[in-house]
């Protein structure tokens, strides 16, 4: 009985966070570190590795909808996954072998996370109602669009930017995460990219990137909890692939706020677990 009832606790809480945050291009998995530690009692860094199964099921789906969308840019996603997955593997080594106990840095994320959160709650009154986007490039080089209602232009260099993706990959690696937590913040806040372009790209390089540190992590001896990482995966499957259907006709200002909560949310738990 008390795994038929912690399985559906998991599957019920990994829907709704995962219809929620993947809106904004997250897959939600930190948000469900608070279930698995005081509801489940799993210790750390088994909590990291379930993560990573959680996002290896749950995040499928969800990529081919972007991809039947035409949504996925395949620069940005190479230019996000390449370099956040050999950090991954660094930040997996260091978090098994070398810093069991993280207390100190487990707070400049916090204050990272909270930095971009309070940098898109900044950006919301730019953005009012639908925005429409038209795509004047994609390359390794530049990814280029303008914003029809206002004219406006926004460029961006994946490959000038390569070594974001690969610190936040150290720090995902560590922490049990696929990046895109702090990913999206950044594509979004710092440089300005909209969810529509970002979601589909975010998403895909969480997926990769599990699949290579969990790989990691079973390798260093901190194999994934099956029993709760797939009623975790399943919930997350069904709540990634609704809320990217109805990510579209949502607001960019409504994306980019949820964006905001989660980091907000997601810094604060790295204060008080």
């Amino acid at each position: 009985m008390n795994l038929l009832l912690n399985s559906l606790i998991l599957f019920a809480s990994a829907f709704v966070i995962s219809f929620i945050a993947s809106q904004g291009g997250i897959s939600g998995a930190f948000l469900m570190v608070p279930i698995q530690i005081y509801v489940l009692g799993t210790g750390m860094p088994v909590v990291s590795s379930t993560n990573y199964l959680y996002n290896i099921i749950g995040i499928p789906l969800a990529i081919y909808r972007y991809i039947r969308e035409g949504r996925l840019l395949r620069p940005l996603f190479l230019s996000l996954a390449i370099p956040t997955c050999i950090g991954a593997v660094l930040g997996s080594y260091i978090r098994v072998v070398r810093l069991y106990s993280y207390e100190s840095f487990r707070y400049i994320v916090a204050f990272v996370l909270l930095a971009l959160s309070i940098n898109l709650l900044i950006t919301l009154p730019r953005f009012r109602g639908n925005v429409n986007v038209k795509l004047l490039e994609s390359s390794w080089y530049r990814i280029s669009l303008r914003y029809d209602d206002s004219g406006t232009t926004c460029s961006f260099s994946p490959v000038k930017t390569l070594w974001v993706p690969f610190l936040v990959g150290i720090v995902s690696g560590m922490y049990g995460i696929g990046g895109a937590a702090f990913l999206s913040p950044i594509l979004m806040g710092v440089y300005g990219l909209p969810a529509y372009i970002t979601t589909g790209s975010t998403l895909a390089s969480d997926l990769v990137v599990s699949m290579v540190t969990a790989g990691t992590y079973t390798v260093l001896g901190v194999a994934p909890n099956l029993l709760i990482g797939i009623p975790m995966g399943i919930g997350g499957l069904m709540g990634m692939y609704l809320g990217t259907r109805v990510q579209r006709r949502i607001p960019e200002r409504i994306v980019r706020l949820i964006v905001s909560l989660v980091s907000l949310i997601t810094g604060v738990l790295q204060v008080v677990l």
